[in-house]
């Protein structure tokens, strides 16, 4: 006998949409509706760190704040570095969205929440990188390319490409909430992407981002870099590729309640990998390593840099 049906004295009976046969096929019993519920231990997992991740954006804030003109943090970035933090929150709120029961609301505010906040981050971080390939590039022609020299253009530009990518998205194809009824004795609550292609973009904008940041870095490894920033946002861009590089096969083979959890996990890779190597570094020099803190420092580095390769630098004295 069918599974989706029951009997009775004289004749089988369909069961309802969100029911299925008892054992003894004399009932229909209610399927289970499944989700991510706030008490599952991933659920846990995930809200403990993306708290601490919150946490710890708020408490580099205040310190960033508090030494806003040294130049460690005018190396980070400057005022840019609050724009980035901002970002970041936006990022660690997006994970929200994956726990609890899907609704359309919570489905098209995830995914794009954290395409757009991670964009503008790394788009500063990019501008950073440029701001300083263009400050020690002797190439006059790139000094007088005014985009170049234009950190507020280069955001704009970057992350606004990343809110009409995610617009059309919402508008032609959103994200859904979805009950899937097809799974046997259950109900299973789920967000669907709508357009995968428009996924896709999203992902792959940030990884060219992030690519171009990885690019300037590694280029600006022969540059006077006291404090180590390019080496540490290298670190950064690849754990970014590493944790979606993982999503992917996950993406593909699996389902079910614990999906929208891997896609937060890996928000959660990313927005730690910024934190970890971008601003703790900065955070360890002003607490712990105040005397390399220094403008003094940094310029007597710049000076013995270009020394030890026979060029002189151009100062404002000269």
């Amino acid at each position: 006998m069918c599974p989706l049906f029951h009997s009775t004295e004289t004749k089988c009976l369909p069961c309802k949409e969100n029911q299925y046969s008892s054992p003894r096929k004399d009932t229909c019993l209610d399927k289970e509706v499944v989700f991510l519920q706030w008490d599952d231990g991933f659920a846990i997992f995930l809200v403990v760190f993306d708290i601490a991740g919150i946490i710890v954006t708020l408490l580099i804030a205040v310190l960033l704040a508090r030494h806003l003109k040294t130049p460690v943090v005018k190396c980070a970035g400057g005022y840019f570095c609050f724009v980035m933090l901002i970002a970041l929150l936006g990022s660690f709120c997006s994970i929200w969205m994956f726990i609890g029961k899907p609704t359309t609301l919570t489905c098209q505010i995830g995914l794009p929440l954290f395409g757009i906040s991670f964009s503008l981050c790394v788009s500063c971080i990019l501008a950073n990188l440029f701001q300083i390939f263009v400050g020690f590039s002797f190439d006059i022609k790139i000094h007088k390319s005014k985009w170049w020299n234009n950190p507020y253009f280069i955001i704009m530009v970057f992350t606004g490409i990343q809110v009409i990518l995610c617009a059309i998205w919402l508008n032609f194809s959103p994200p859904m909430a979805h009950e899937n009824k097809d799974i046997d004795k259950m109900i299973l609550i789920e967000c669907t992407l709508g357009s995968k292609l428009a996924f896709a973009a999203m992902l792959m904008y940030i990884a060219l981002l992030a690519m171009i940041s990885f690019v300037f870095a590694f280029k600006g490894k022969h540059l006077p870099d006291l404090y180590k920033n390019a080496k540490f946002i290298t670190i950064s861009m690849l754990i970014f590729f590493t944790a979606w590089i993982l999503f992917i096969p996950v993406y593909i083979s699996m389902s079910g309640k614990y999906f929208g959890a891997i896609e937060a996990a890996a928000i959660l890779a990313s927005n730690y990998s910024i934190l970890c190597c971008h601003f703790s570094p900065k955070c360890y020099i002003i607490i712990f390593k105040k005397e390399i803190n220094v403008e003094s420092v940094i310029v007597d580095h710049i000076r013995k840099h270009y020394e030890m390769k026979g060029i002189r630098p151009v100062t404002s004295q000269s």
